[in-house]
């Protein structure tokens, strides 16, 4: 697959092929994270250009609820920084729970509240 065709696999699941809107969104997606939809197969990417891929990926539909786990962990900082910023660019245009598990203090440091998670137990909001 493609990156664009592997971005577009959950609005397959709606129909047999993509409405043009979700094709719009998607080639928006990929250009807003730095991957070109061209018509090579993802397996030819860089682990980065994926994970840019997946996040375009979960961002497709517009979730009201967005689950990361360590959604900038293959990224170098400027690609990482990116990501952030799309990240929460998205959450600022479509209102959206974004909940994520990460090491990156950049990241962690733009995050409305903030959990330790310590010995498998949710500790008390970390004071910004």
């Amino acid at each position: 697959m493609s990156p664009l065709q592997n971005i577009l696999v959950p609005a397959s699941f709606d129909a047999l092929s993509a409405p043009a809107a979700l094709r719009s969104r998607a080639h928006a997606l990929l250009e807003r994270v730095g991957v070109p939809p061209v018509k090579r197969g993802i397996e030819t990417l860089s682990r980065g250009e994926r994970q840019r891929v997946a996040i375009a990926r979960a961002l497709l539909m517009a979730p009201r609820l967005l689950v990361a786990d360590e959604p900038t962990a293959s990224l170098d900082a400027a690609a990482g920084a990116m990501v952030i910023e799309l990240l929460l660019e998205i959450r600022r245009d479509h209102p959206c729970t974004f909940l994520t598990v990460t090491h990156d203090m950049a990241l962690n440091a733009r995050c409305d509240r903030q959990f330790r998670l310590e010995a498998g137990r949710i500790q008390q909001p970390v004071a910004a």
